[in-house]
């Protein structure tokens, strides 16, 4: 009976050890693994306006492909473009809307991969008489169309679909603005899809304020809660921060709106992060950033970014990471901030020589808990794609910038395993290639416990 207890506890020390130097491999270095560049079949503008990953390590991208031969009047189609995990493209698929060809505008706003390999692209579209539309497309795995739904709140209408997301079910959530008339300028739109395009519910959110309310951001908890973040016209406040959280079947828990004081107060929410703990953390300008628990309770606002906030994401721990452009000394830096679970503000890092008011993305590694942040840095007159990565102590480990071509980019995003991909356009001539780039650790030191050899 010893024996036996002295051969399980072997097993479980030999199981603590194992975990522990797979937690702490420490990737030294990043290398630039590929760069592949989309040139939209009428040799224009393209341009990228979201990207995913899936677990398999491909890459999706969407962007805005201009076909219109007439200067400056961008008439434009939805690109589609999906790499390998080696950055060859599998296929590019282009979506024309109906407005075509009088004064198409089709461009993408969010993207999403569920977990058969199927693509979900949402974005705004030109009707023949409805004015700009929201269209949501579905591609399977092999970028063969399955499904187009569109969304019309009133003729000649102004709607944009701002974000959107899929749950483990794939089933597909998007939320927009919708403009009824001259004297209703907007109000929140979230609508629920199945995986077969059919609508499932529709919610209104509408502040009853003629200036409007107009929504940015959409995330969905690890349960199933969908949460919704926008600005929202007050009376006597101006624009404030409105959040939303539904349950699946689209039922309102609570709305809590957040204002940083003033007639004329301008409380504009950029972006939004939800916690492994069901923690809701929104930020952007004015009020900074405020988080919520699962109930919708106020746990804490914190305006210390020193600038303009575009980015935020969580760690598993619940501190999060915002980032954004500040002028104050020295100038055109991107911060980074890391702030507590607690509220707590841990540090503040800046990266310099970035392009004026320029947005920057922000990602964690799921795998090892990096923190990158992505955006245009500047060298005299060009700009290049620049990433830097940090660890949870805000230490920069690494730095690396794309000069093949002057170049901007718009996303950052991280897999499961310790890769960072960046997408932006790069100038080719007079004309914008869509560029996708991805960063993989190179070397790996592992690190063992005192005692072990």
């Amino acid at each position: 009976k010893i024996e036996r207890t002295r051969s399980i506890m072997k097993i479980i020390v030999n199981a603590v050890v194992v975990a522990f130097i797979t937690i702490a491999v420490s990737y030294s270095q990043m290398s630039q693994q590929w760069a592949s560049t989309y040139n939209g079949p009428s040799n224009n503008y393209d341009i990228p306006y979201c990207m995913t990953v899936d677990g398999l390590g491909n890459v999706y991208v969407a962007g805005m492909s201009v076909y219109d031969t007439i200067p400056n009047n961008n008439r434009s189609n939805i690109a589609t473009i999906k790499y390998n995990a080696s950055g060859i493209q599998e296929w590019a698929a282009v979506f024309d809307g109906p407005g075509h060809p009088d004064s198409s505008a089709d461009v993408p706003t969010a993207i999403a991969v569920d977990n058969q390999g199927n693509v979900y692209v949402t974005g705004w579209s030109m009707g023949y008489s409805s004015g700009f539309d929201w269209a949501t497309i579905k591609y399977n795995s092999f970028g063969v169309q399955q499904w187009v739904q569109r969304y019309v709140a009133a003729a000649y209408s102004y709607d944009i679909p701002k974000d959107l997301k899929v749950d483990g079910l794939g089933n597909v959530y998007v939320t927009g603005r919708r403009t009824l008339s001259n004297t209703d300028l907007g109000d929140f739109v979230t609508i629920k899809y199945n995986t077969s395009g059919v609508q499932q519910w529709i919610r209104i959110y509408d502040n009853q304020h003629a200036n409007g309310d107009f929504p940015s951001v959409l995330k969905i908890d690890n349960i199933g809660n969908i949460y919704v973040t926008g600005e929202s016209n007050g009376v006597g406040t101006h624009f404030d921060y409105a959040t939303i959280k539904y349950n699946s079947s689209g039922d309102e828990l609570w709305v809590r709106r957040t204002n940083s004081g003033g007639e004329y107060s301008e409380d504009r929410p950029y972006d939004m992060a939800v916690d492994n703990f069901g923690n809701v953390i929104v930020t952007g300008r004015g009020v900074g950033t405020v988080k919520f628990n699962s109930s919708g309770d106020q746990q804490w606002v914190k305006g210390i970014h020193p600038g303009y906030i575009n980015s935020i994401a969580a760690d598993a721990f619940g501190d999060v990471y915002i980032t954004g452009p500040t002028s104050l000394p020295p100038a055109y830096n991107n911060a980074i901030t890391k702030i507590s679970s607690a509220g707590d503000s841990l540090w503040v890092k800046f990266i310099t020589n970035v392009t004026s008011n320029a947005r920057w993305s922000i990602s964690i590694d799921k795998c090892l808990g990096y923190i990158y942040t992505s955006g245009p840095h500047s060298e005299g007159v060009n700009r290049y794609l620049m990433a830097v990565r940090y660890n949870s102590f805000g230490d920069s480990l690494w730095s690396g910038v794309y000069t093949g071509n002057p170049a901007a980019p718009s996303i950052m995003v991280t897999d499961g395993v310790g890769n960072a991909y960046v997408t932006g356009f790069s100038v080719t001539g007079s004309n914008y290639d869509i560029l996708t780039l991805k960063y993989a650790p190179t070397s790996a030191q592992v690190l063992l416990p005192p005692g072990f050899s």
